[in-house]
């Protein structure tokens, strides 16, 4: 299977009759054929060409859209690009789609808080 980089990928934008790509984790999608797709631009938001691994966790559905087009290579990603091991990255993603992004956030600073208090508040809570 055909590897890209990210420089490669963007030459795939859908623009003047080109294909349009994204990738999902390490997948490079051909959604081409998606009528949601037809400009290089989905929902007036996201780009084709480009890496959409994390824009996925806010999206109304799930990954299993993705799973329609044809997978027509892998994303080969530097080191620096590789954020969180891929079950790591799998797991949060499925963490996002049940409890919602909004829940995770109020969660993450309600910790930041109750983490930054002085410890003789602590003690009071």
């Amino acid at each position: 299977m055909k590897e890209f980089d990210l420089e490669e990928m963007s030459k795939y934008d859908g623009k003047d009759g080109r294909p349009c790509y994204i990738a999902h984790g390490n997948r490079v999608i051909d959604v081409s054929r998606s009528k949601l797709w037809k400009t290089g631009t989905h929902m007036k938001r996201h780009q084709a060409g480009s890496d959409l691994t994390s824009d996925i966790a806010a999206a109304p559905h799930g990954t299993e859209v993705l799973d329609k087009y044809p997978q027509v290579g892998i994303l080969k990603k530097k080191a620096a690009e590789q954020f969180l091991p891929s079950s790591l990255e799998m797991l949060l993603e499925q963490i996002l789609f049940y409890v919602g992004i909004r829940t995770l956030w109020s969660f993450i600073c309600v910790c930041i808080f109750l983490f930054s208090l002085p410890d003789h508040l602590c003690a009071i809570l």
